[in-house]
């Protein structure tokens, strides 16, 4: 697998509990490499450390932040070893890839295995992860750091007309901001009003 624009790699291995209850095929990867960011930001997958939080598997898995605590479609043995740039989940149930849209709470069966996964990011990396965002922040001038995240104001999933305003956010505080939207889209229907208080 070639993966480009790595602007981080994890430190060395130092969470042996979350590194034995993986699923053997990302065993592998992470003994190849303990996660890593590639493609500018556009991808960012963890590793099984204690510091810094924000790159550690066991943090989104069964810590604070774990996503099967905040998206009621999320299992508890659901493994969260990849984000894309906005924050949007991929995780491994059994042998299959999924992926949490991280804003509605939506869950989409890729049909893949991990190997399977990465080949199609080799393939289109730029489609299959939806780095569009993260070409327009380069383009404006923006660099997304190791430990960031972008955000959108206003987010994808409302139906709007208007340019979309992109920020670097901090990964654990876009997560829980993402898990905070989600819960206030839970229930709503097309067409329903939303209102957003800006700080």
């Amino acid at each position: 697998m070639k993966l480009i624009g790595i602007t981080y790699r994890g430190p060395e291995m130092d969470d042996i509990g979350t590194f034995n209850a993986l699923p053997s095929d990302l065993k592998v990867f992470i003994k190849e490499a303990n996660g890593l960011i590639a493609f500018k930001g556009g991808l960012h997958i963890r590793g099984c450390c204690k510091e810094p939080l924000w790159h550690s598997i066991n943090e989104v898995w069964t810590g604070k932040s774990a996503f099967w605590k905040n998206y009621p479609d999320i299992l508890d043995i659901d493994v969260p070893f990849a984000q894309d740039c906005m924050g949007d989940q991929f995780l491994i149930r059994g042998s299959k890839v999924i992926k949490l849209n991280c804003e509605n709470g939506e869950v989409t069966e890729l049909q893949m295995q991990l190997w399977n996964f990465f080949e199609e990011i080799e393939k289109d990396p730029i489609l299959f992860l939806g780095m569009h965002p993260l070409i327009q922040f380069e383009m404006e001038g923006g660099k997304l750091e190791p430990g960031n995240l972008l955000s959108a104001y206003p987010p994808f999933c409302i139906n709007q007309t208007g340019e979309v305003t992109l920020k670097e956010m901090p990964v654990l505080e876009r997560l829980n901001s993402l898990s905070l939207l989600s819960k206030k889209m839970r229930g709503m229907q097309d067409g329903d009003d939303v209102q957003f208080i800006v700080d």
